[in-house]
C-alpha cells in the first residue's frame, strides 16, 4: 500500500474517513480498537487501485477516555498494508451528529498550548489550510507543530503533530530556484533530484520520469530548493500513470556440479501477464519462477510482459551461464610412458584411457585420452679398445663428450665411434621422436703404442698441461721409466720399486714425447702430448 490518510472525530458514533492508494488493487480493509485485534471488523470491496473510506463507526462498546483506532487494507494478493493508528478521546456525552462538519481549528508550537491560535470558519466537511505562520518568536532548532479541528458539535479531534526545523534566517537580494526533487507515494528513498539554472520560476512537470511506477493513480510530491540551499515544504498532487510495459528481472543462482537452481525475480512495470523463455527449450508464465538447469553452458533468458487492456508488451533478455561437470578428449604422443593429468595413472602402451580432474569450478572434468606410446631403442654399447659401438641398429646416433656436459661431438653420428683422446663418452640414440642416452664409457688407452704387460696401462690426462698419471694395473717390483723426444733423445730416466701408480711432471716444451716403461722382459711405449 502506498498511502493511507485519515481524519477522526469521535464520540458515541464517529465518522471515519480514509483515502488508500495501492500499486496492486485494493480488495478490502479491516479496523479494530485498542488491542482488540480479535474483534476486528473486515470489509471487502470491489477491487480498485484507489479507495476512499468514509463511514460512521460505532464506539458504543468503548468506555469514555483515550482509545486507539487501528486501520489497514489488503490487496488482491492478500498482502496487507502497514497499520495506521490514531488516538481519539471518547466523551461521556451521548450525541448524534448525522452530518459532521468542521467549524474551527487551532494550532500551537511545542508545548505552548496556552498561546494556541484558534481560527473559526464556515461549516464545511473538508478544509484546506494554506497560510504563513510566523516563527520569529522561537529559537533555531527542532520544534513541534500541533493542530486539531472542532466539529459542529463542538467536539475536538485528536491532535496531529509534526516536527520541523527552524534555521538561521538568511537574507538574499533576490532568492531563486536552483533545483527541485520529486518522489511518488511514500518512496522518498528514490526521490529524483533535478538541478536547474537559477530562476524565479521553474516548470517541474517537464522532466518527470514515471517509467518505473505502476499504471494507475499515484501521489506525487515536490520540494523546491532555493539559492540558500533551503528546501520548501512538500507539495503533493495526484497523477495517473498511463500503462507503459517495461520488462526487467534479476536472478539468483544456487549452483552445484549436478544442476543449478535459479530463482528469477520479476522487476517489470505495468505487466499483467508474463512469458519466460529460459533458453533451454522450456518456458513459464508465473511472475517469479524457479528453474533448474542440468547442463553447463550459456543460456539466453528472456521475459515478455503484456498489458492485457492495451495489448502493449515489452521484452527483456540477458545471458546466463551455468556451471557444472565437463568432459574433454585429446590425443597425446609420448616416449616409453605417459602420466595422466591427475597424476594417478601411468600408461606404457598405446590405447584409449580415461582420467578425471577438477575443472575451474571445482566440478569433475572427465578426460578421454587417445595415447600413442613410442619406445626408445635399446641402448647398450660394445667396447673394442678405443672404439665404441652402439648395439641398436637402424636408428639415429649422436656421440657425446661426458666430460664436457654431454655436449655432442662434431660429425660423430655413426653407429661406431673411435676416440682420439682419452676421456668419457656416451651415445644418444633416437627413433620415432624417442631418445635414450647410454652410460658413459671411459677411454684411457689412447696414445699407448706398445704394451706387453698383462694389464692395461691407464695414462691420464693425455694431452696434458703438466702432470701425467700412469696406472700400471698392478704393482711391479722394479721398473725403469724413460722420457724421450720423437728424435730419440733421452730427456730423463727414473727407477721405481714396488709401484703400481706414479706421476710424471711433463715440464718440457709443448710437443709430442715418448714414455718407455721397462721391467725385465716387459715393455710399454706410450705417446704423450704436452699442450
Amino acid at each position: 500500500m502506498k498511502k493511507l490518510t485519515f481524519f477522526i472525530l469521535a464520540n458515541a458514533l464517529s465518522l471515519m474517513s480514509f483515502v488508500c492508494v495501492a500499486q496492486n488493487k485494493i480488495q478490502g480493509y479491516e479496523y479494530w480498537f485498542d488491542n482488540d485485534f480479535a474483534g476486528k471488523t473486515i470489509t471487502t470491496v470491489t477491487p480498485t487501485q484507489q479507495l476512499t473510506v468514509n463511514q460512521l463507526v460505532s464506539t458504543s462498546g468503548l468506555v469514555s477516555g483515550i482509545h486507539t483506532f487501528n486501520f489497514r487494507s489488503f490487496d488482491n494478493n492478500n498482502v496487507y498494508s502497514s497499520v495506521a493508528s490514531s488516538f481519539f478521546y471518547k466523551t461521556s456525552a451521548i450525541s448524534t451528529n448525522p452530518n459532521p462538519t468542521v467549524v474551527a481549528y487551532e494550532y500551537w508550537l511545542d508545548n505552548d498550548f496556552a498561546n494556541a491560535v484558534t481560527v473559526s470558519m464556515p461549516a464545511q466537511q473538508q478544509v484546506n489550510i494554506n497560510e504563513l505562520i510566523s516563527m520569529t518568536s522561537i529559537a533555531n532548532g527542532i520544534h513541534t507543530f500541533n493542530i486539531r479541528f472542532k466539529d459542529n458539535l463542538n467536539i475536538w479531534s485528536s491532535v496531529a503533530s509534526s516536527f520541523f526545523y527552524k534555521t538561521t534566517q538568511q537574507t538574499v537580494v533576490q532568492n531563486q530556484v536552483v533545483g527541485y526533487r520529486y518522489w511518488f507515494d511514500n518512496d522518498f528513498t528514490n526521490a529524483v533530484y533535478m538541478p536547474v539554472v537559477a530562476n524565479q520560476q521553474v516548470n517541474v512537470m517537464d522532466n518527470l520520469d514515471m517509467t518505473q511506477i505502476s499504471k494507475g493513480m499515484h501521489q506525487i510530491h515536490f520540494q523546491i530548493k532555493d539559492t540558500l540551499q533551503q528546501w520548501s515544504v512538500v507539495v503533493t498532487d495526484s497523477v495517473e500513470k498511463i500503462s507503459l510495459p517495461i520488462a526487467n528481472f534479476a536472478y539468483t543462482p544456487q549452483a552445484s556440479c549436478d544442476s543449478t537452481i535459479v530463482q528469477f525475480t520479476n522487476l517489470s512495470v505495468d505487466g499483467d501477464t508474463y512469458f519466460w523463455d529460459f533458453g533451454d527449450g522450456t518456458t513459464d508464465t508465473t511472475a517469479n519462477p524457479t528453474h533448474i538447469y542440468n547442463t553447463i553452458g550459456h543460456y539466453l533468458v528472456s521475459l515478455t510482459i503484456t498489458d492485457t487492456l492495451t495489448g502493449a508488451d515489452n521484452t527483456y533478455q540477458t545471458s546466463l551461464f551455468v556451471i557444472g561437470s565437463t568432459s574433454h578428449s585429446f590425443s597425446v604422443t609420448a616416449c616409453n610412458s605417459y602420466t595422466s593429468p591427475s597424476g594417478n595413472y601411468t600408461f606404457i602402451t598405446s590405447g584409449t584411457y580415461y582420467d578425471t580432474i577438477p575443472n575451474q569450478w571445482g566440478c569433475d572434468s572427465l578426460l578421454m585420452i587417445m595415447a600413442t606410446i613410442n619406445h626408445s631403442p635399446s641402448n647398450e654399447v660394445t667396447r673394442d679398445g678405443n672404439m665404441l659401438t652402439a648395439n641398436a641398429s637402424g636408428v639415429n646416433y649422436q656421440w657425446l663428450d661426458c666430460d664436457n656436459g654431454f655436449s655432442p661431438l662434431a660429425n660423430e653420428t655413426n653407429q661406431s665411434f673411435t676416440a682420439t683422446a682419452n676421456g668419457n663418452y656416451a651415445v644418444r640414440v633416437s627413433q620415432n621422436n624417442c631418445a635414450d642416452t647410454s652410460i658413459c664409457y671411459s677411454i684411457t688407452t689412447v696414445g699407448i703404442l706398445e704394451n706387453t704387460f698383462s694389464n692395461d696401462i691407464i695414462v691420464y690426462p693425455n694431452p696434458t698441461d703438466d702432470m701425467v698419471k700412469i696406472d700400471l694395473g698392478e704393482a711391479l717390483s722394479e721398473f725403469n721409466v724413460s722420457l724421450m723426444d720423437v728424435n730419440g733423445k733421452l730427456i730423463r730416466q727414473s727407477t721405481y720399486i714396488n709401484t703400481k701408480m706414479f706421476e710424471l711432471n711433463l715440464d718440457v716444451q709443448s710437443g709430442v714425447y715418448l714414455l718407455i716403461i721397462n721391467s725385465r722382459d716387459k715393455k710399454a711405449t706410450i705417446r704423450l702430448v704436452k699442450n
